[in-house]
């Protein structure tokens, strides 16, 4: 017998029978590749569907990010990495949390100041958040030393 995951076929002994097998074994592969592909897009569009208030997606992100910015008087520069990344270039629909990096220092501790008096409180080890439940994970970077968290 053979099987492949879930799918079996008979096991053929006959040197007559081997390309039949051949023939089975690929419809096999192709039929596990069309049901692989109907459950990826099942799963996208329930994502897409199912946005909750504990996801945030690229325009309520930007939005987010365009009212930082109106607040602030110079500027910081902000690298999004992770799920974040992902949400501003359309891959992804939304992200839990926000993950961004601040490459320099005196920019971050700019960032965190400016934030706290717009409400924001730390949550986690680098995480900051308001009282739409959305967490910002805010991380320093020197490329010698790497990334790191830092508190202020």
């Amino acid at each position: 017998m053979y099987s492949r995951g879930s799918l079996s076929l008979p096991y053929y002994t006959r040197q007559g029978d081997l390309k039949k097998q051949a023939v089975e074994r690929r419809y096999l592969d192709i039929l596990r590749n069309i049901l692989y592909t109907l459950i990826q897009r099942i799963a996208l569009i329930y994502t897409n569907n199912c946005i909750d208030m504990y996801r945030i997606d690229k325009q309520e992100l930007l939005n987010t990010i365009r009212g930082w910015d109106s607040f602030l008087k110079r500027k910081v520069h902000l690298i999004a990495c992770g799920g974040t990344a992902l949400t501003l270039l359309g891959i992804k629909p939304s992200t839990k949390d926000v993950d961004l990096i601040v490459p320099d220092l005196g920019e971050y501790k700019y960032l965190i100041a400016n934030l706290e008096k717009l409400g924001y409180k730390p949550v986690t080890g680098s995480g900051w958040s308001r009282d739409e439940g959305f967490i910002f994970d805010f991380f320093f970077f020197q490329a010698e030393d790497g990334i790191r968290d830092i508190s202020v």
